[in-house]
């Protein structure tokens, strides 16, 4: 299952990564696609969610029902043995707020949880949370 977990699913210059089109293309190679980033988005419209305009309040995320749900829903499926895989839009997983907010509350839920790199390899995030980002940083250098 491919959860995409971008608040704003839409691109004006790479449409094929719109909402609709990757949905179509997920479902089409057999994989079930939901959007989640009203949920789990790094940047969320909930009222109370907001530090400042541009910056969110991942504390108030965190407590917000629509996260909570999300976040237990994913649990669920995993101890049914759904793979899920998130879907967002930043490259480095450490930039990103699939690190910051949706893993660790994952984690604590007891998912495993790997995050893919550019070039296919995978990273435990525990590792990466863990200060070991060589394999990442080999590749932003390579």
């Amino acid at each position: 299952m491919v959860l995409d977990v971008r608040s704003t699913p839409y691109s004006r210059y790479a449409r094929q990564f719109n909402r609709e089109t990757v949905g179509t293309m997920f479902t089409a190679a057999g994989f079930r696609y939901r959007w989640c980033g009203d949920s789990l988005g790094g940047r969320p419209r909930a009222p109370g969610t907001s530090g400042s305009p541009v910056t969110p309040d991942y504390d108030k995320v965190r407590a917000s029902s629509g996260f909570t749900e999300g976040r237990k829903a994913i649990a669920a499926s995993a101890r049914r043995g759904t793979r899920c895989c998130l879907m967002c839009a930043e490259k480095d997983p450490a930039q990103c707020h699939r690190s910051v907010l949706i893993a660790p509350a994952l984690m604590s839920s007891g998912v495993r949880l790997y995050h893919i790199l550019a070039d296919g390899a995978l990273l435990a995030h525990q590792d990466m949370a863990g200060g070991q980002r060589d394999r990442q940083q080999e590749l932003d250098s390579g």
